[in-house]
């Protein structure tokens, strides 16, 4: 019998995440369609940032106990153009073009394919690199 070992740590912060990710787009939408011009005097882009972050987190720390890298990569990469296309129809003004799941993709992708390199950097190392390509990336 295969079990698979679940981390109820990590499913717990998960699912606030999600539920986050729902009362944001949810608070965000209604300001969106009814005050968008006061958007930019809530915290919402602290909000957005810090549900970001634990998705990544938790993804990143997710993709360790995964088999099938590529195929998750590949699935969430569907969902995101899933988006990128819903978001081009409905809301056109607002196309999601490379939004959190694009990133999570091509992250999940990378990190599959370059895993038996990345398994050699010292964490520390590893941690420094990421803040580095962070700084760089981050007015992206």
């Amino acid at each position: 019998m295969n079990e698979q070992r679940r981390y109820s740590l990590i499913d717990a912060i998960r699912a606030v995440a999600v539920i986050n990710m729902i009362l944001y787009h949810l608070c965000y939408d209604i300001l969106w369609f009814f005050a968008e011009d006061q958007i930019a005097q809530t915290p919402y882009p602290v909000w957005e940032r810090m549900i970001c972050v634990t998705f990544i987190l938790i993804s990143g720390i997710s993709l360790n106990f995964s088999r099938h890298g590529y195929r998750r990569g590949l699935i969430v990469e569907g969902c995101a153009l899933l988006i990128t296309l819903m978001t081009l129809l409905f809301t056109p003004q607002m196309t999601i073009w490379f939004g959190v799941l694009h990133f999570l993709s091509v992250a999940m992708l990378l990190t599959t394919a370059l895993r038996k390199w990345l398994d050699k950097l010292a964490p520390l190392v590893g941690m420094i690199l990421s803040f580095l390509l962070f700084l760089l990336c981050y007015g992206i």
